[in-house]
């Protein structure tokens, strides 16, 4: 089974993938995030003398691709989580369960001034970063090909393992 798991950034991507996995530790469970599948740095488009991370053009999308159906081969589950993960249509049909956490933009600027992993990021960065989210991240939300969560709250793993049916996996 292969699990996409897509949203703005800081929306809980991650963090659901680590709770599904840590949740079900008799899985073989493998974690592909998009973040590690970039292009080299000075391959990726600049914007305003920045690296714009977050624009299609910096992942390469061959090679998450590649790494998605390795991972499926070899796990019970493989989850692929990023914000570009439904843009590419390819990588989107590999999916046989969609998740999708949305967050709003108060929520978003909040938890990203507090991400201090890359070092403070300015406040036209982060609009950048929303915006690209909303041109290249977010799905149809009348969808029913997707469970759509909720980000701003807390996240009902018992429901979104119901619906992925893990449940199902854990009875074999």
């Amino acid at each position: 089974m292969i699990i996409g798991i897509g949203g703005a950034s800081r929306s809980g991507k991650t963090y659901l993938a680590q709770e599904l996995k840590a949740r079900n530790e008799h899985l073989s469970i493998a974690i592909i995030s998009q973040d590690d599948y970039v292009h080299p740095e000075n391959e990726i488009p600049k914007i305003n003398n920045k690296t714009d991370w977050e624009c299609p053009e910096s992942i390469n999308f061959k090679k998450f691709i590649s790494a998605v159906k390795q991972a499926n081969i070899v796990s019970d589950i493989t989850i692929a989580e990023g914000l570009l993960i439904y843009y590419h249509q390819e990588l989107s049909k590999l999916f046989d369960k969609k998740v999708f956490i949305d967050i709003d933009n108060s929520t978003f600027l909040k938890r990203k001034t507090t991400d201090l992993r890359w070092g403070k990021i300015e406040d036209w960065y982060k609009e950048h970063i929303w915006k690209s989210y909303l041109q290249y991240g977010t799905i149809n939300s009348t969808s029913k090909q997707f469970l759509l969560l909720n980000g701003n709250s807390v996240l009902d793993l018992n429901n979104i393992e119901h619906y992925l049916e893990i449940s199902l996996l854990n009875k074999n």
